[in-house]
């Protein structure tokens, strides 16, 4: 995941900002960022064309942070999950 992540990065030449970003038509990121909602969004879509159709947000995080037990630190795309799964909870709770 790491270095998938990090290939994003130097091909978006992002140094600092959000880590999901809008990429137009040639290819270049742009924009200041995605919102947790919308990235909530697009993971719900892709799920159901997976054919999982009842995701929750927390379900990704519990999975993250199982693959990621042994590490003591949380890297930032499991502290980009949990964001995503507060957003997704308030929204069901809605």
């Amino acid at each position: 995941m790491k270095v998938l992540v990090d290939d994003w990065l130097q091909a978006a030449n992002l140094t600092t900002g959000k880590l999901f970003r809008r990429v137009n038509k040639n290819g270049k990121a742009w924009g200041e960022g995605l919102t947790e909602k919308a990235i909530w969004r697009v993971v719900r879509e892709y799920a159901r064309k997976a054919g999982i159709e009842k995701l929750a947000p927390h379900d990704i995080r519990r999975y993250a942070e199982s693959r990621t037990c042994r590490i003591k630190t949380r890297p930032s795309w499991l502290r980009a999950c949990e964001m995503v799964s507060d957003i997704g909870s308030a929204n069901d709770a809605a």
